[in-house]
C-alpha cells in the first residue's frame, strides 16, 4: 500500500494507515489532529517506509507503531505537538531504521517499547535527527548511531575551547 497523497483526520482514535503481514510507504503528508491517533501501524512483520511528512496534532497519539517483528523505516519527518504522544513506538521484536527527523514536542515521548507477552528488545538505528524538548531516554531500546563517513573532521581548536573537550575526549 503506498499514500501519495494527503491524509487528514480530526476524529479521536484513527488510523492514518495500517497494514498488516504487508508492505506500506508513505510519500504524501498524513495529518492527524484526533486524540489517541496513529499516523501508521504496521504489524505481523510488516515494513513501513515513511518518505515524507507525518504530523500529530493530538494528545496520547503516536507517529508511527510497529509490532510483531514489523520493520520501520523513516526517511521523512514526524512532527508531535500533543501531549503523551510517541514518536515511534515498537513491541514484540519490532526495529526502527532513523533517516529522518523525529520533532518531539515539550509533552511527547520519544521512541518507547510497549509491553507484550514475548518481547524481544527492539533496536534502532538512528541515521537521521532526533529533536527533543526535554531529555532522550531510551527505556530498555539497543540504540545504534549510524555515522555518515563524509561528515568526519576534525575538530577546530575554537570547537573545542567553546565545548570545553579535554585531552581524553580527543583521542
Amino acid at each position: 500500500m503506498t499514500n501519495n497523497g494527503e491524509i487528514r483526520s480530526d476524529g479521536d482514535y484513527a488510523i492514518g494507515l495500517w497494514g498488516s503481514k504487508s508492505a506500506v510507504e508513505n510519500n504524501g503528508e498524513i495529518i492527524m489532529n484526533g486524540d489517541y491517533s496513529q499516523g501508521i501501524m504496521g504489524t505481523k512483520q510488516s515494513t513501513i517506509v515513511n518518505n515524507s511528512i507525518i504530523t500529530m496534532n493530538g494528545n496520547n497519539s503516536i507517529g508511527i507503531s510497529g509490532n510483531e517483528g514489523t520493520k520501520i523505516q523513516n526517511n521523512g519527518t514526524i512532527n508531535l505537538n500533543g501531549n503523551d504522544s510517541t514518536g515511534i513506538m515498537l513491541s514484540n521484536g519490532a526495529s526502527l531504521l532513523n533517516k529522518g527527523i523525529i520533532n518531539l514536542g515539550s509533552g511527547s515521548n520519544n521512541v518507547e517499547v510497549g509491553n507484550g507477552s514475548s518481547v524481544v528488545i527492539p533496536s534502532i538505528i538512528n541515521a537521521g535527527v532526533i529533536k527533543v524538548d526535554g531529555k532522550f531516554v531510551l527505556n530498555g531500546i539497543d540504540l545504534s548511531i549510524q555515522v555518515d563517513p563524509s561528515t568526519i573532521r576534525q575538530p577546530e581548536v575554537s570547537e573545542i575551547l567553546i565545548d570545553q573537550y579535554v585531552t581524553e575526549d580527543l583521542k
